[in-house]
C-alpha cells in the first residue's frame, strides 16, 4: 500500500464510530464483555450473559431473501438476540424488525421440541437519531391482543434505540460511545480498547484495513481507494439526508396541528401522504 492511500485510509477510520457496520462489527466480534454491556443496557437487565458472539453474518434461505446479521448472539439460557446500526431510516423501518426477527426464530427451536420450548428473540435496531420521535432511550414492540390492550408475551421483542439520546444513564453513555471516533473520549473499557486497537497501532489498523479489503473486493490500489471511499462518502450522505428528513418531519407535524392540506404539506416538506398521515 502507497503511502498516499494509506494516509487516506487512517483519516477514513480515524473519523469511523461503531455507527458504521464494519467497524462495529471488528469490535463486537466474538468481543463477549462488550456485548455484555450493550445488551445489558439495551435491555436493562444486568442478569444477560452472552456465551457468542458472531458479526456480519449471513444466512442464505434457499429460494427466499437472505439475511446479514450485523451481530448475531446466543445467551447462556439460549435466547438469542440480534443488534442491527442503522444511520439511514429507509432500513429501519419495522417490517425489517419482523424480518429478522423471523429469521431468528427459525433457530430458536430445535428439531423436535415443543413449540413452548422456543427461545425468545429479541431484534435491537440503534438508529442515529430518534426514529419514534418520542424523545425516549429506546422503544419496545410486543405482540398484545387489540382488543384488549393486553400484553401477549410469545417471547419476541423488537427494539429500537434512540441513537441521538443523551445523558447519564447507562443507556446514554452506551450510545454517546457508539457515535464516538476517539477511543479516549468513550466511557466503556469494553468498547474503547478495541476501539483503540483498531484506530491506535499499526497491527489493529492493518487487520481492519484488511477487512475493508475484503468487503469492497478490491485488489489494487485505486480500486481499494475507489471503493472505501464512496462508503464512506455514502455514509456521511445517508446522514445529512436523515437530517433534512427528520427537520421536514418537524415541518410537517406542525402544519398538521395548524391542518394545513395534506397536498400543501407534500409540496413544502417534499414527504409523502403516508409518512404525513402518519404523524
Amino acid at each position: 500500500m502507497d503511502k498516499q492511500l494509506e494516509q487516506e485510509i487512517i483519516k477514513i477510520v480515524e473519523e469511523m464510530t461503531l455507527m458504521d457496520d464494519l467497524l462495529f462489527g471488528s469490535v463486537f466480534k466474538e468481543n463477549i464483555p462488550a456485548m455484555n454491556l450493550l445488551l445489558r443496557a439495551c435491555l436493562g437487565d444486568e442478569n444477560i450473559e452472552v456465551v457468542s458472539v458472531r458479526t456480519n453474518f449471513k444466512e442464505n434461505n434457499l429460494g427466499y431473501h437472505s439475511v446479514i446479521f450485523d451481530a448475531k448472539v446466543v445467551g447462556s439460557d439460549g435466547n438469542l438476540f440480534d443488534v442491527e446500526v442503522q444511520r439511514d431510516s429507509r432500513g429501519a423501518g419495522i417490517k425489517r424488525g419482523r424480518f429478522y426477527a423471523s429469521a431468528m426464530d427459525m433457530s430458536a427451536l430445535n428439531k423436535g421440541e415443543e413449540y413452548e420450548s422456543i427461545r425468545d428473540v429479541s431484534v435491537i435496531i440503534i438508529c442515529n437519531h430518534d426514529y419514534w420521535r418520542t424523545g425516549r432511550e429506546k422503544e419496545e414492540f410486543s405482540l398484545c391482543m387489540v382488543s384488549e390492550m393486553k400484553l401477549i408475551d410469545d417471547g419476541r421483542k423488537i427494539i429500537y434505540i434512540n441513537g441521538a439520546a443523551k445523558g447519564e444513564s447507562q443507556l446514554a453513555r452506551l450510545i454517546h460511545d457508539l457515535n464516538c471516533s476517539k477511543p479516549k473520549d468513550m466511557y466503556y473499557n469494553e468498547i474503547k480498547e478495541k476501539v483503540g486497537y483498531i484506530k491506535d497501532t499499526e497491527e489493529g489498523l492493518m487487520e481492519f484495513t484488511g477487512s475493508l479489503k475484503k468487503v469492497y473486493g478490491m485488489g489494487s490500489r485505486d480500486g481499494l481507494q475507489k471503493g472505501i471511499k464512496q462508503g464512506y462518502e455514502k455514509g456521511k450522505e445517508e446522514g445529512k439526508e436523515e437530517g433534512k428528513k427528520i427537520n421536514s418531519l418537524d415541518i410537517a407535524s406542525k402544519m398538521k396541528a395548524e391542518n394545513f392540506p395534506i397536498q400543501t404539506i407534500e409540496s413544502i416538506t417534499g414527504l409523502s401522504k403516508s409518512e404525513i398521515e402518519r404523524l
